[in-house]
């Protein structure tokens, strides 16, 4: 069995269900993602082809070895063949790229008495121009299900780098899990940001005393760099834990008189500010949990810069990032392990990328149950002492893409630095770390330009083939000429006056006296009415200069208006066909309008 997917079920906790039903029920033998182009760009998903065959002997599928193929070429490449014209090597081709993925690993696979068995352990990679395929045995991939009860991170076996599995393979015991040393909450909600989220402005307004007050970062936008100053955030949040009579008493008569205030205040559906289901189940409605303070920030989406906001004045954290408190580590030693490069390439690889716009999210539970750091509390008094020196010279400045981040020395040397704390040699791990997660960015970033590109590029084409059809099934007859089509009979030179026009566009000009003024490039014309004006301006043809005006007013007449009656049915023939086909009126018109500009046909009367 094969099928198409979005890759979400690869990564994200529902996925779970489905990844024990696999390999409970079947072999999974290959699933398969292109990083190089999007495979359909009408959807806005990132997609998985999976490989499945039923198999009900455990052992046979314990023993699998599951292929986690990354394809590094479009399809188009790979099979250059054309389906109609040489069908015989397309299929040829096809199989052979079959077997290629299907063979991969056999090499792991021996004779025992009269059992194949597999001698594959941890992940393997197999890789040349066409793909890279990741091998794990699918008893491995069982077993690391049953053992955490949880979504198992399978995107990266298609995704990540080769350092990424060195890392982790050969140095596991370096690494804890976040949540040992910190706890993650989402931002936080007041519930009525009217209220306690305030401007300088309506801070001296009500004199507020400063002890209520803390800073807040509502957007990871309100700073570029990993260190947040709190003077340059807009806003304070309103932190007041103390009844109104303890106020009264010590005289902070401007958090009182705000407090007040707020009572009399109703939101946008009149429920009183106090009332308000967010705020009435606290100790006094106006408080915030003291807890709702922190250090340290985790950024919730990633598009080419890696940064984990630190602030020496704890502040409140809004819901757009997430709050990070630590256990016993100090939070500027794990704000600057958090920072290291070799932490986002981890990041990039526990984070989601399923709705291919090219943005990398994570969610407090990804990073709670899947992100792996360099142990902070291993750190010797020395190294933790040269880590927060690199750490402050980095934190002031503004944080770059990846592709420039990489080359900052002050960059190279924190992660250098975190990478001896580990015991690991930065010269065999730190180009390889650079290099793997700046690819993956890259084509996290570049799918999705594709993808965009080709959405853009197809509805053009579909739209001009519909537009063709449209003119070919409403137009087979031809377009009727003006004036011989709309003249019950052509009259005689003698009943014409002869107009000399140049070969420009004319148009009207002004009116006087009941005559018609015609005008173009370097033209004047006072025709006798605005029937005879329009006849000229209709009859004119490309590189004809003389126009033949009937001298009777009622034939100009009859055949301006029945000319005219005619454009607007075929206007509105177009119109009503486009948007049966389209379903969007303002485009259905706008090319109604093009169609008549390609036939050269007025609409300025339409």
């Amino acid at each position: 069995m094969g099928f198409i997917t979005s890759n979400s079920w690869l990564d994200v906790a529902y996925g779970y269900e489905l990844q024990k039903y696999m390999v409970n029920n079947f072999k999974i033998v290959a699933i398969l993602e292109s990083r190089c182009e999007p495979w359909f760009e009408d959807a806005a998903v990132n997609t998985v082809t999976t490989i499945l065959e039923r198999c009900s002997d455990k052992a046979e599928r314990d023993d699998h070895i599951v292929k986690f193929v990354k394809v590094k070429k479009k399809l188009a490449e790979l099979i250059p063949w054309d389906i109609k014209l040489d069908a015989a090597n397309r299929w040829v081709g096809l199989d052979g790229l079959v077997q290629k993925v299907e063979n991969a690993g056999i090499d792991y696979f021996k004779i025992k008495g009269a059992k194949v068995t597999n001698s594959l352990e941890g992940v393997e990679t197999s890789e040349d121009a066409n793909f890279r395929i990741r091998l794990v045995r699918q008893g491995e991939l069982r077993e690391k299900l049953n053992a955490e009860g949880k979504t198992a991170k399978w995107g990266q076996y298609l995704r990540a780098p080769q350092v990424f599995f060195d890392l982790l393979q050969g140095h596991t015991d370096k690494f804890v899990p976040l949540h040992e040393v910190a706890e993650i909450r989402r931002g936080f909600t007041t519930g009525i940001n009217d209220f306690f989220y305030l401007t300088e402005e309506t801070i001296k307004h009500w004199g507020i005393e400063a002890e209520f007050l803390a800073p807040v970062i509502k957007s990871p936008k309100e700073s570029s760099s990993i260190l947040v100053d709190p003077t340059k955030l807009e806003l304070k949040v309103f932190l007041c834990s103390k009844s109104k009579q303890d106020l009264r008493k010590e005289k902070k008569f401007g958090a009182l008189k705000y407090i007040e205030w707020g009572e009399k205040q109703t939101t946008g559906d009149g429920t009183a500010f106090p009332r308000c289901p967010t705020v009435a189940v606290r100790n006094f409605w106006y408080s915030l949990p003291p807890n709702s303070l922190t250090n340290l920030l985790w950024t919730k989406s990633y598009d080419t810069r890696f940064i984990q906001r630190y602030c020496e004045t704890p502040l409140l954290a809004d819901q757009r990032v997430y709050q990070v408190t630590t256990n016993k580590t100090a939070p500027e030693v794990l704000a600057a392990i958090l920072n290291s490069t070799l932490c986002s390439l981890f990041i990039e690889q526990l984070g989601r990328l399923n709705l291919g716009e090219g943005a990398l999210d994570t969610t407090v539970e990804e990073a709670q149950d899947y992100m792996l750091i360099p142990d902070p509390d291993s750190l010797s008094v020395k190294l933790k002492t040269k880590l927060l020196t690199a750490f402050d010279k980095l934190s002031h400045r503004d944080v770059k893409p990846i592709f420039e981040e990489v080359k900052m020395k002050d960059r190279q040397k924190l992660d250098s630095l975190v990478l001896e704390a580990m015991g690991l040699d930065p010269a065999k791990y730190l180009k390889p770390i650079y290099d793997g997660l700046t690819e993956l960015v890259r084509e996290r970033i570049e799918l999705a330009g594709m993808r965009k590109k080709l959405k853009k590029a197809r509805p053009a084409r579909d739209i001009a083939k519909m537009t063709e059809q449209v003119m070919k099934d409403l137009l087979q007859e031809g377009i009727k000429e003006f004036p011989d089509d709309f003249l019950n009979k052509k009259p005689r030179p003698q009943d014409c006056t002869s107009v000399a026009v140049p070969d420009t566009k004319l148009s009207l000009g002004l009116q006087f006296f009941g005559q018609q003024e015609v005008v173009g490039e370097g033209f004047s014309y006072q025709a006798p009415s605005l029937a005879a004006a329009k006849y000229i301006i209709y009859a004119r043809k490309p590189a004809e200069y003389i126009v033949s005006l009937p001298n009777e007013e009622t034939v100009v007449t009859k055949a301006v208006t029945d000319y005219e009656r005619y454009l607007k049915e075929l206007f509105q023939k177009l119109n009503q066909e486009l948007l049966n086909r389209l379903l969007d009126h303002r485009q259905a018109e706008t090319l109604s309008r093009r169609i008549f500009q390609e036939l050269g046909l007025p609409s300025n009367s339409l």
